[in-house]
Order: C-alpha cells, then sequence, then structure tokens
C-alpha cells in the first residue's frame, strides 16, 4: 500500500516503514537503484548531468556550478547529501530545495509509483532516484548530483548519456574499510563515476591520483581536463577558492557547448557570495560569530584551518567538537590541525539515521586526543552550545561532523531571544 505523506514531520515518522534497512558494508551496490529507475523510464537520462565526485569540496563544487549555470539562464536541478537542516536540501530547482508541500505531494505520488511495481529501496536510494524522477518531471536543463560514497557502486552512478560531466575534487583517504585502504584505490572507486566518452574535470592534487583518473580517461575514451586553481579570491577562503575555480571550468564548458556567451565578471562575482549550508557557513548571534563547518576528515579539517587562520590574525576560537566512530583513524590528524586555532574545546555527541545509522565517538574518548588544551565534555548539543556562547571568545566554530552541523543550526534559533 502506498505512503500518502502529509509533511516533513510525517515523514520523519513513516521513513522506517518506506525505505529498506541500509548498512554501509552490504548496501553499496546499484542493483536496487538501476531496478527502480529502468521501471521508470530511466528518467536520468532526460538531461545532462553534472556527476560530482571527491573526498573535500563535493557539496561546495555542486553549489558552485549550479550557481554559475542558474545566473547564465538554465534551469537547473542539485542533489547533495546528506542534507543539514531539512531532506528537501536534498532536490533543489535553482538552488531553491522544494517547499514542504511540493516536496510531500511530490514525493507521495513517486512512492506511490514504487509501490506498484513493488520495489523497496535504501533512504538514500530513495532521495537520489527521487531527484532524477522529479527533475525530468520539472523539465530541468541540466541536473547536479553529488556523490553519496565513493563513485562507482554509489546510487548517482547511474547515468548512461556521453554528455555527462564528471567533476572530481581533492581525494584523500576516507571511508577506507569500503573504498580500500590506499589513495590509489580510493581514487580508483571516486573514478568510477567516468563513462564512455564523459568530458572530466579534475582538481590537480597529488601524482597518485592523476595518474589513476588519467588511467580511466584513457580506458573510456573520455576527453581529461585538469584544473590548476591561479588566481586568488579574496572574498573567499581558501578550499572554496579551489571548488569555484573547479566549478567556474566546468560551467565554461557547458556554456560553449551550448554555444552561449559565459556570465559577466559582475555575475561570476555574485557566484562567489552564495552561503553553501555547513561549509564555514557564518551566523551572528549577539556579539557572536558562530562558524558551522562539517569538516569530518583530516583533508577537510585542515582546509578550514587554513581557510580560517588569516581572520583570526592568531587569535583563537572556541570549538564545539564532535567526530563519527567511524573517523577514529584520522583524529590524530584532525587533532592536531585544530590545535592551532582552539581556545576552549567543548566535546558532544550525536547519533543520526540519515542514509546510515551513524553514532559520534565518546567524549572521554575523543578528549584524549587533546591532551594540552582547556577541554569540557557535553553530550548534550544545546547544553554544549550554551556553553561555548558564555565563553569569551567572540568567535565559536562548530565541527567535526556534518551530522552534528545540522542538528546544532537547527537549535541556533532557540538562543537568539535568550
Amino acid at each position: 500500500m502506498s505512503k500518502i505523506i502529509k509533511s516533513f514531520q510525517d515523514l520523519h515518522n513513516q521513513i522506517d516503514n518506506i525505505v529498506v534497512p541500509a548498512d554501509i558494508h552490504k548496501s553499496y551496490d546499484l542493483t536496487r537503484i538501476k531496478k527502480a529507475l529502468d521501471k521508470l523510464g530511466n528518467p536520468q537520462d532526460n538531461y545532462q548531468v553534472v556527476h560530482v565526485a571527491g573526498t573535500s569540496g563535493k557539496t561546495s563544487t555542486s553549489y558552485y556550478v549550479s550557481e554559475i549555470l542558474r545566473r547564465g539562464g538554465y534551469k537547473v536541478g542539485l542533489s547533495v547529501s546528506p542534507h543539514i537542516e531539512e531532506v528537501n536540501e536534498r532536490v533543489q530547482i535553482n538552488l531553491e530545495p522544494l517547499g514542504e508541500g511540493e516536496f510531500v505531494n511530490n514525493l507521495s505520488e513517486y512512492l506511490e509509483i514504487l509501490d506498484k511495481n513493488k520495489i523497496k529501496l535504501t533512504y538514500f536510494e530513495l532521495f537520489v532516484s527521487f531527484g532524477f524522477w522529479y527533475f525530468a518531471k520539472a523539465k530541468v536543463d541540466v541536473a547536479v548530483f553529488e556523490v553519496g560514497l565513493g563513485g562507482l557502486l554509489d546510487g548517482t552512478n547511474v547515468v548512461n548519456r556521453p554528455d555527462k560531466v564528471c567533476v572530481i575534487t581533492d581525494i584523500d583517504l576516507d571511508h577506507t574499510s569500503i573504498l580500500g585502504k590506499t589513495i590509489e584505490e580510493i581514487t580508483a572507486q571516486k573514478a568510477g563515476i567516468i563513462k564512455d566518452g564523459n568530458n572530466v574535470f579534475c582538481i590537480n592534487q597529488s601524482e597518485k591520483v592523476i595518474k589513476i583518473i588519467k588511467r580511466t580517461c584513457q580506458d573510456k575514451k573520455a576527453k581529461l581536463k585538469i584544473v590548476s586553481p591561479s588566481e586568488t579570491l579574496g572574498n573567499l577562503p581558501y578550499l572554496q577558492q579551489r571548488n569555484w575555480q573547479l566549478a567556474r571550468t566546468v560551467c565554461e564548458h557547458i556554456f560553449t557547448q551550448d554555444a552561449r556567451d559565459f556570465i559577466s565578471e559582475h555575475e561570476l562575482d555574485k557566484s562567489t557570495k552564495i552561503s553553501i549550508p555547513g561549509r564555514i557557513e557564518k551566523l551572528e548571534l549577539g556579539d557572536k560569530t558562530i562558524i558551522l563547518d562539517g569538516a569530518h576528515n583530516a583533508q577537510k579539517m585542515k582546509g578550514l584551518v587554513k581557510s580560517l587562520e588569516p581572520e583570526l590574525g592568531g587569535g583563537k576560537v572556541t570549538i564545539v567538537l564532535s567526530v563519527g566512530k567511524n573517523k577514529s583513524d584520522q583524529l590524530l590528524e584532525m587533532a592536531q590541525a585544530l590545535e592551532h586555532i582552539a581556545g576552549k574545546i567543548i566535546i558532544t555527541s550525536f547519533d543520526e539515521k540519515q542514509d546510515f545509522d551513524r553514532k559520534s565517538l565518546d567524549p572521554e574518548y575523543l578528549a584524549e586526543y587533546f591532551p594540552d588544551h582547556d577541554v569540557e565534555k557535553e553530550d548534550n548539543l544545546y547544553l554544549a552550545i550554551q556553553d561555548a556562547l558564555g565563553y569569551k571568545n567572540k568567535l565559536i566554530l562548530i565541527t567535526g561532523s556534518l551530522y552534528l552541523v545540522g542538528r546544532a543550526k537547527k537549535m541556533l534559533p532557540d538562543f537568539i531571544d535568550q
């Protein structure tokens, strides 16, 4: 029997009955989503797709590509994961998440189609395939899809059109229990998004990574452009400069293939100013500035600190920190990066069920990585934020996990009237 969803809360209440349970080691497979999309007539092949893989910068690059295309007059679909505040962030048109009514009404229609075809999907597969279906219904010109995990067997890797544009951001060790223990193995998984005849854009990085990307492109007869950022954009932090310049190059290709004039420098400048949820996102709260960033591995954390250091000028920030259990092998490097900017550190926890069950490391365990710092342990995130606001530092950084950042962002309005 199909499910009628009336609100986001209704969706959250019913979700366990709608999706099949996902195991991060057993559910990394394309069988279910390919079957579903085949039954739907493969809507993902009705429009051009920009497919974004990598370890760091996927979401930001996806947003920048979408914004530049939008400013050039394209109707753009965008699918990212995980979401920060609400699930409709996974299905956006021209960088606007679908409104609650539109989202739940279309999802109910989609679930009815799946039900009639006796198709059950995991959480991630459901919303990726819903995006593919809805973007076809909305008649987008281009859809930007961020890879969820890896690339080769990720639920987004089902687009068969040769004009798909592949984008590969910075790659580093991450999800090693699934993707492989070495940079070469992980890169091969990320490069798995490359299909025959695709155009591929890769940010310039280590020789080990580039070698695998080049070999994959040769095997697939795909055209590769390696993007080496050169200009300095004063209004963007270090990491976002790399992501934006990669996105600009991708968009220049799309405009050229469609024989369109590229957008003006003025419009380009505007595209650098978008706020990307959970990526060096700043919120003002009284005399405090809250920085939300979901840096959840060593590469992201080093980039975050490098991006913030010029603004801090040697000063310190109060840090609210929580890290997922699956990041134990990254902890030492993450802690070493944070030591450069950390004043007070408040370690908290999270428990989230997006895509897969995600739990944080025990605060007592995480605290051991900061033996020389003033560390407080507070399991309750609300109380952790409250404590952070009470310390003298004007800057508060909430980081270590996108799931932590999402929960924190929902709570912050509660502090405005205090």
